[in-house]
């Protein structure tokens, strides 16, 4: 049987349970993947209930997950066999996630991943307003089913409803190696762009961005070996 995939926003303040889910998602993402992430399991296994809220719940950032229904046959299996990479709730089973972090700023990104050099130029200039998408992971029992697909097509769609900036912020934590912080300057009429970082030998992970429209940027003067940029652009709609 095929598992019914759907996509959700965790609310912002999170609730406990989504808490818990988010913590046991994302210690799932750094034990099967850590070739795939800045983060360290064993520093995040440490973090406490609070650490998980200011993750989540941060001005600037915006947690998606994606579920397979729990009547599901492979959802029930997943659970009983791995019942540390499958996490339950009443929605369904978690089986992938992804975060944006809104409008980030030149000097919060890390030395040894430095943008794009149009990306720079275009921000400095004032044309640019960048996001970040960071976290990417989908369970290995539930790939090449579309789910990184759907979740970073519902990422666009709230980014270009103006659903995923609204909160206003001046910083941001840095995670997987990237950060941000600032405010859009809504006196002028700037461009849009989603980023995501990603590990040169990881093609399948390529394959997905480019599958959606991402499209290689060309690297910035000290970039790390094996380390790239993807990026897509997009336009919020006034709805005004």
């Amino acid at each position: 049987m095929s598992s019914e995939i759907q996509v959700f926003v965790i609310p912002s303040p999170a609730s406990d349970d989504d808490i818990h889910s988010y913590k046991q998602i994302r210690l799932a993402t750094l034990k099967t993947n850590p070739e795939a992430f800045g983060s360290k399991y064993e520093d995040q296994l440490a973090f406490t209930h609070e650490d998980w809220r200011a993750r989540i719940d941060a001005n600037a950032r915006t947690t998606l997950f994606a579920t397979a229904g729990p009547t599901t046959q492979s959802a029930a299996s997943l659970a009983e066999v791995d019942s540390d990479l499958g996490i339950i709730q009443n929605d369904g089973i978690w089986i992938g996630t992804l975060s944006v972090i809104a409008q980030v700023t030149l000097d919060a990104v890390p030395s040894g991943h430095p943008l794009p050099p149009r990306i720079i130029e275009a921000t400095s200039n004032g044309d640019l307003d960048i996001y970040m998408l960071v976290g990417m992971w989908v369970h290995p029992d539930f790939r090449r089913r579309g789910v990184g697909r759907r979740l970073i097509q519902k990422a666009l769609e709230l980014l270009k409803n103006a659903s995923l900036n609204s909160r206003e912020r001046t910083t941001s934590s840095p995670e997987d190696g990237q950060n941000g912080g600032g405010m859009r300057d809504s006196k002028k009429l700037k461009s849009n762009v989603l980023l995501l970082g990603f590990y040169d030998h990881n093609d399948a992970a390529r394959k997905l961005y480019e599958n959606v429209g991402f499209i290689q940027e060309a690297p910035g003067e000290g970039t790390a070996k094996g380390l790239s940029w993807m990026s897509i652009p997009f336009a919020i709609v006034d709805s005004r």
